[in-house]
């Protein structure tokens, strides 16, 4: 039995060589635009559930957002929408989607984590690094972005 710290320490130091040797994969841009589109589709068609399931599974609380999201796209015909994409960081990218004829732009935020392009709703269920509470007032809707 004197052997099992040991033996446990040198697993343990086998998974930290192993996860820190693992680098995330680099945001895929060919694939950025085709999901800003997917995103409207799903919107346009009307159903909260198909916005809800481009969004990542470590949000809470999506619902509101991705039913305004629906409700603003109401009516759009994706033959006609224009969709603009402004990106100051590679894995993040804010979206604005225009249509002649509409008042409005519709904008929202997708980011690339976990191998994927993810629509940006609700609030993270990870605990954020700076110690603040998930869930603080001010997230979980589309956000209206300047796209100066």
């Amino acid at each position: 039995m004197r052997f099992a710290p040991r033996i446990a320490a040198l697993v343990l130091a086998v998974l930290t060589l192993a996860s820190c040797g693992t680098e995330m994969r680099a945001p895929d841009m060919s694939t950025r635009d085709e999901f800003a589109n997917r995103v409207m589709n799903a919107a346009s068609s009307g159903s909260v559930d198909q916005v809800e399931r481009l969004v990542p599974q470590d949000r809470i609380g999506v619902r509101p957002g991705a039913q305004k999201l629906v409700d603003a796209a109401r009516g759009w015909d994706p033959a006609s929408w224009k969709v603009g994409l402004r990106q100051d960081v590679p894995e993040y990218v804010f979206v604005t989607v225009t249509q002649q004829g509409q008042t409005g732009p519709i904008r929202y935020e997708i980011s690339w984590s976990g191998d994927r392009w993810g629509l940006i709703l609700g609030t993270s269920k990870n605990r954020p690094s700076d110690g603040a509470e998930p869930g603080t007032p001010g997230t979980g809707t589309p956000k209206v972005i300047d796209p100066k």
